[in-house]
């Protein structure tokens, strides 16, 4: 099980994994969408803040990843580390890549100092249902909303 930086030569790699997990999940993206992922994902493997990590069975393709942010956030007094998206594709799911993930992303917490690690998960995923992160240490926060404002371009 190998779990390692993603480079820029995994982009197109990466793109084809999003473009099949939104596919399976009955998500289809729309062509703004589609196109600006490749530049999102450049932007993320190039920014001092920002960590990407992949998954491939050994001689597979990319089938997991991982992104994370370290965000200064004052009002707790430090940073913290926010996982963006981990995302494993359905046929490597229940055999500990989350779990591998999840440890990744504590490392470079640790390393930058953060207080805490945050991160969103759907009710509706099977992830959330299966309770993966309260498993791992993860406390659910009832009291907060999730806002999203679409900003037009």
């Amino acid at each position: 099980m190998s779990i390692a930086p993603l480079e820029p030569s995994d982009i197109d790699e990466l793109v084809a994994f999003i473009v099949d997990y939104k596919r399976e999940r009955n998500t289809d993206l729309t062509e703004a969408q589609a196109l600006g992922l490749r530049p999102a994902a450049e932007q993320v493997i190039q920014s001092e803040n920002s960590y990407a990590y992949k998954y491939a069975a050994e001689g597979k393709k990319l089938s997991g990843y991982m992104i994370v942010h370290i965000v200064g956030f004052p009002m707790i007094g430090g940073k913290e580390l926010y996982i963006s998206e981990l995302f494993i594709g359905a046929d490597e799911r229940a055999k500990g890549i989350g779990r591998r993930f999840i440890e990744k992303a504590e490392e470079i917490a640790k390393m930058h100092n953060c207080n805490r690690i945050m991160l969103n998960n759907p009710k509706e995923y099977e992830s959330y249902k299966r309770a993966f992160y309260s498993k791992l240490g993860f406390t659910e926060r009832v009291n907060f909303a999730n806002f999203v404002k679409p900003v037009g371009r």
